[in-house]
């Protein structure tokens, strides 16, 4: 089963967000590359050291990356797709 199905499955009506925050990330060359801006509203979580981006009104992917400035992070991990709030 390809990954945009499980997607689909996993997570429904979110399926489209989550799709084209991850192509973001797969063509972005660095994590600075990323828009802080709506969407995807990418933004540090406070006192952790996880980040997350917009997927709807709501829901945010959340994600762990490596220690130093946005523009020098190259990698993350997933951690969560959630509605933290």
């Amino acid at each position: 089963m390809s990954s945009e199905k499980v997607i689909a499955i996993n997570y429904g009506k979110l399926a489209l967000g989550i799709r084209k925050r991850l192509s973001e990330f797969a063509v972005a060359l660095n994590l600075g590359e990323i828009s802080t801006n709506p969407p995807p509203l990418r933004h540090k979580l406070e006192g952790r050291n996880l980040w997350a981006v917009s997927i709807s009104k709501n829901f945010r992917i959340i994600f762990q990356t490596g220690d130093g400035d946005p523009g020098q992070i190259k990698s993350i991990i997933i951690a969560d797709v959630c509605d933290y709030h």
